[in-house]
């Protein structure tokens, strides 16, 4: 054999030895899953001119405060002055920026990491609210009417974040309404129509959370790759540590799979197409009235074929939690809208409407059940209502709460009445 024939064998020695080598490794290599990575951090610029970061920036600056009062859940009247008085700077800003629209900027963000910003908008919700109910108390109404108003807006605003920012986009809605409401008896009829106007045109900034869960399908994504890597790396105490009993479930049954990556990967890719599934059905449930999503809701998930059950409930169902919070204070807002122009023919000595159709058809739908609010009226006086959670009408029959089983207004009692109101104060 001469030389050439001899390195042309060995050539091909050496490269059928590296293909097997390769096809092996092919078998025994595990395919890493891809899914969604988290967003980098948002980073708001005060310039920009954009609503949404004037928010952003907004939180941060009340966020830098490290003041108690961040983490606080109950306030006394000195403590709720005080607080108002340190975020004074920044409840302007973000009362100025409700007068302009808003586009939500969402970045997805891994399981158990803080929400951005959401410190700092809880105390801005909550001071705007305490602002609403002074300003009412002390006869100012009109500057408890623009407080209220914008509380509102940056409320709704807020829920076409995330599930948490929504939920509490509500809670801040719900306060400076509740702030207000005892005043409706005193406003005049000029200030009732400018409430009622103002509520309508807020309430249409978020009239649903289909944004809310679309970013909760993508969160749910993130939460996918999150899990996996954390079970490759065998690092999984943070379950442990942030969801008790569940977490401790997740981890253990991540943790089973050991260096079994084929099987792992398996297991995770059936909760991705669940939640593939899901965010697209909670997406279009977040459109329609509450009575229609039951039919886009697939037949119950049977729990011994779902060992990934644990982690949906965790990081897929999400908007689900979320909803009835929504179209609570949404039905609540289009409601006192309604109120306020009725009781505006009250104070006109008008007759009450028959019906709600002088109402546009916005305004007068019921979110749960998707056509009109129940409405009579006896000539002295008037029954509104939703019909709540049940989705079933009950001629306004409710508790003290007015929640359950159909939904109305709160009943709150009325502020001391005012011979003169005193001068309106500047505002923060």
């Amino acid at each position: 054999m001469n030389r050439a024939k001899w390195i042309l064998l060995l050539v091909a020695n050496v490269t059928g030895i590296a293909m097997i080598a390769a096809g092996c490794r092919g078998t025994a290599e595990v395919v890493v899953p891809k899914y969604v990575s988290a967003d980098p951090v948002y980073q708001p610029r005060e310039s920009s001119g954009s609503t949404f970061d004037a928010y952003a920036v907004a939180a941060l600056d009340v966020e830098a405060t490290r003041s108690a009062y961040l983490k606080a859940a109950t306030f006394s009247p000195d403590q709720r002055r005080k607080a108002t008085a340190l975020i004074a700077p920044q409840l302007a800003r973000v009362r100025a920026a409700t007068v302009r629209p808003c586009e939500f900027d969402f970045r997805a963000r891994e399981p158990f990491a803080p929400v951005p910003f959401l410190a700092g908008w809880r105390l801005i919700g909550r001071a705007l609210a305490w602002q609403t109910a002074a300003e009412a108390q002390t006869g100012n109404f009109e500057s408890a009417i623009d407080t209220a108003l914008a509380a509102t807006r940056f409320g709704f605003d807020l829920t076409q974040g995330d599930a948490m920012t929504a939920n509490l986009g509500c809670t801040i809605i719900n306060d400076a309404r509740e702030a207000l409401l005892p005043a409706l008896p005193q406003l005049s009829s000029a200030q009732l129509y400018r409430l009622a106007q103002g509520l309508k045109i807020a309430a249409a900034r978020g009239p649903n959370l289909v944004n809310c869960a679309r970013y909760e399908a993508r969160q749910a994504l993130v939460a996918a790759q999150f899990s996996y890597d954390a079970a490759r790396r065998q690092d999984l105490k943070v379950f442990h540590e942030r969801l008790g009993a569940p977490g401790d479930n997740i981890a253990h049954q991540l943790e089973a799979f050991g260096s079994n990556g084929p099987a792992l990967a398996a297991f995770m890719d059936k909760y991705a197409r669940e939640a593939r599934l899901m965010g697209s059905i909670y997406t279009k449930a977040a459109a329609v009235p509450a009575s229609k999503r039951a039919e886009l809701m697939p037949k119950p998930r049977r729990e011994r074929g779902r060992p990934w059950r644990i982690l949906s409930q965790n990081f897929i169902d999400t908007p689900a939690r979320v909803q009835p919070s929504f179209d609570r204070t949404l039905a609540r807002t289009r409601m006192w809208v309604i109120a306020s122009m009725l009781e505006r023919s009250r104070r006109n000595g008008e007759p009450f409407p028959l019906d709600l159709r002088k109402f546009s058809e916005v305004v007068r739908t019921d979110p749960y059940s998707g056509g009109d609010f129940g409405y009579q009226n006896n000539g002295l006086d008037y029954k509104l209502y939703a019909n709540g959670d049940n989705l079933t009408d009950d001629a306004g029959d409710t508790d003290e709460s007015g929640l359950s089983p159909d939904l109305t207004l709160e009943k709150l009692a009325p502020y001391p009445v005012y011979s003169s109101p005193p001068p309106a104060r500047s505002k923060a």
